[in-house]
């Protein structure tokens, strides 16, 4: 499987940490696999699951 590794920079939208790589694990996940339907059905949380009520993750997901 591949995997990209990414130091990602500060940006606001969510914690991160810069001297951690992010990892994306390429075929980790097939949207026309067997779990997409159910994943596709799983409602949007009601507020950001990290930083709440004023979190910016839910605006982010809507756009």
């Amino acid at each position: 499987m591949k995997v990209i590794s990414k130091i990602l920079n500060p940006s606001g939208f969510f914690p991160n940490n810069v001297k951690l790589p992010v990892l994306h694990y390429v075929e980790a996940f097939n949207p026309n696999g067997p779990l997409a339907p159910l994943i596709k059905s799983l409602p949007l949380p009601k507020t950001d699951p990290v930083f709440g009520a004023k979190g910016p993750l839910l605006e982010c997901w809507n756009h």
